[in-house]
């Protein structure tokens, strides 16, 4: 089976996703192929097609749409998957993607999630409306579900999972250290982590793993005790975890959050904003919930400045259980080549 990928920018958490699963879907019999606006290093280049994207916008769209008609011609795939919002645009347009062919879309959280306003309402319509173009509407966790607005009888429910990375836990640093690790991007939060760590004489240093994606807001001076690692490689990150003594996720609005299960795996315990597919996961492991506030963060920084290595452990050890439990990715691949053997199926009977 072939599966064609698709994404607009696999920069952070979509990355992680189509890496991860793109080697469990070769270890099991799948043929992935991916379109995205850049060459990855973990996929074969004779199954890779990339286009220009230098900023978010009509010209991007349109070289992901001739991008996209050329690696339907070039690939010839049996199945095609479109991940975010505006991948999920361009292929679920009339006359872009072939009629005989599954077409599953996965939004990766959806844009209309994120408070009130007009552009919310037109974001549910459009999803709405194109919800019906489509074989199948992937939820990555069930808040995605619940707040799902199309067509009922496309929803599947199949929440993110991550490769297990410490089948052995990470080390315990000897001296606490908390980590943020994302976009640094109004989404995530990061500028009310910062202010929260700047305004308040904490007892533990901050480590920012990320980079900018769509620049738009101001992080302004660095705050002492902060360090900035940029995007890291599978190794360095696997490294940083024997260093960290805790995760933090203040995001704003989250479908799922992957990082957070990222850090479970790895027996760290979670403090996150009480939004979206966060929720669940800090409620099921046992972590720290706040509100997504600048207050809200600075009371979840003092709250993981009074705990002790010790507790810290402990509150990892549980986070680890609930990861090996409900997160591990051979799950999520399987339920995935099990949608796409299905609907296959569907397509073969009606053709």
């Amino acid at each position: 089976m072939k599966v064609l990928h698709v994404a607009e920018t696999i920069k952070g958490g979509v990355e992680t996703y189509l890496r991860q699963l793109c080697d469990c879907q070769q270890r099991n019999g799948i043929e992935p192929y991916l379109l995205c606006n850049e060459n990855v290093s973990w996929l074969d280049a004779s199954k890779q097609i990339s286009f220009s994207r230098e900023a978010r916008g009509l010209r991007a769209l349109w070289q992901l749409a001739k991008s996209y008609r050329r690696a339907l011609r070039d690939f010839d795939v049996d199945v095609i998957h479109l991940h975010g919002t505006f991948a999920g645009l361009i292929g679920r347009l009339p006359t872009m993607s072939p009629a005989n062919k599954p077409l599953i879309y996965c939004a990766h959280g959806w844009a209309y999630d994120r408070g009130d306003g007009l552009f919310r309402y037109a974001y549910m319509a459009v999803e709405w409306s194109l919800s019906f173009l489509c074989d199948s509407v992937v939820a990555i966790s069930a808040h995605d579900a619940d707040a799902y607005v199309g067509a009922k009888n496309k929803l599947s429910l199949i929440e993110n999972a991550v490769v297990d990375l410490y089948p052995s836990p990470p080390a315990q640093p000897s001296r606490k250290t908390l980590l943020f690790v994302g976009r640094l991007d109004r989404q995530k939060g990061v500028d009310l982590l910062l202010q929260a760590y700047a305004n308040h004489d904490f007892d533990f240093e901050l480590l920012v793993v990320g980079e900018a994606v769509l620049g738009d807001i101001e992080l302004g001076q660095v705050p002492d005790g902060v360090k900035f690692l940029g995007w890291l490689d599978q190794d360095e990150f696997i490294a940083l975890y024997s260093e960290v003594s805790a995760l933090i996720a203040p995001s704003r609005w989250e479908g799922f959050g992957l990082v957070a299960i990222e850090a479970m795996s790895a027996s760290k315990t979670i403090l996150a904003a009480n939004v979206g597919g966060l929720t669940r996961l800090v409620d099921g492991s046992g972590g720290y919930l706040f509100d997504s506030t600048y207050e809200g963060v600075a009371a979840a920084l003092k709250h993981f400045d009074a705990l002790s290595c010790e507790e810290l452990a402990l509150a990892g050890q549980k986070a680890r259980a609930f990861y090996e439990t409900n997160y591990r990715i051979e799950r999520l691949e399987l339920e995935l080549r099990q949608l796409y053997q299905q609907l296959l199926k569907q397509s073969t009977s009606m053709a």
